[in-house]
């Protein structure tokens, strides 16, 4: 013959209670730290805010890096053109240098400054 199983020793209502409270203990101490990852996950060092801001950073260094990136493409074009085309070189040297080839005259122009003699018109009047 079996022996039945002892049956479950009865609880106390005293106990039930104190099941109660630490039931409660333990939902609190669950939403806090849920709580505390929440607050982490927006605000702390790798939070929502924190990526964002990085996120912002690195859109304005990619907009710096594709503007050098640009300029070093122009300045490569221009050395480019420099070594293969003599006549970008005398351009150059004209502009930047002020060169001439010989038999050129060179010729400078410049503004008259306006006299004081001249007469404004319409602005005398006589009564």
């Amino acid at each position: 013959m079996r022996q039945s199983s002892p049956a479950k020793p009865r609880r106390a209502a005293g106990s039930d209670a104190v099941s109660a409270v630490r039931r409660r203990m333990v939902r609190f101490g669950l939403g806090l730290v849920f709580a505390f990852a929440v607050v982490d996950g927006v605000f702390g060092e790798r939070g929502l805010l924190a990526n964002m801001d990085k996120r912002q950073r690195i859109g304005v260094q990619q907009t710096s890096i594709d503007e050098m990136t640009a300029r070093n493409d122009a300045l490569n074009a221009d050395i480019r053109r420099l070594r293969e085309d003599p006549s970008a070189v005398e351009e150059l040297a004209r502009e930047e240098l002020g060169l001439m080839k010989d038999g050129e005259l060179l010729i400078i122009l410049r503004d008259a400054p306006p006299s004081a003699a001249q007469p404004s018109s319409g602005a005398s009047s006589s009564r």
